[in-house]
């Protein structure tokens, strides 16, 4: 009967021994996702940014500064006027 103990407290320090490896390696699992997730985070904010400046850049690109569109103005329309006058 003792050894019968003996035995059974050895398997059972070896499967504790087992389980605790095994929640090791879930907790690291877990901390490498964490910080993955994080990296994710920052890169979604980033490309964010970078969209946010994309489109800020072409609205300006899309229409003149109004300085250029009260000067182009004018002569934009005189020509149409021009053309328009030239075809009645």
């Amino acid at each position: 009967m003792a050894s019968e103990v003996k035995t059974l407290a050895t398997q059972t320090a070896t499967a504790t021994d087992a389980i605790t490896a095994q929640l090791g390696a879930i907790q690291t699992a877990a901390n490498h996702t964490v910080d993955r997730m994080r990296g994710i985070g920052r890169t979604s904010t980033e490309i964010n940014q970078i969209a946010t400046v994309i489109a800020a850049a072409m609205d300006q690109q899309g229409r003149p500064p109004a300085r250029s569109r009260a000067r182009i103005g004018p002569i934009f329309f005189g020509r149409i006027d021009s053309v328009t006058d030239g075809v009645r």
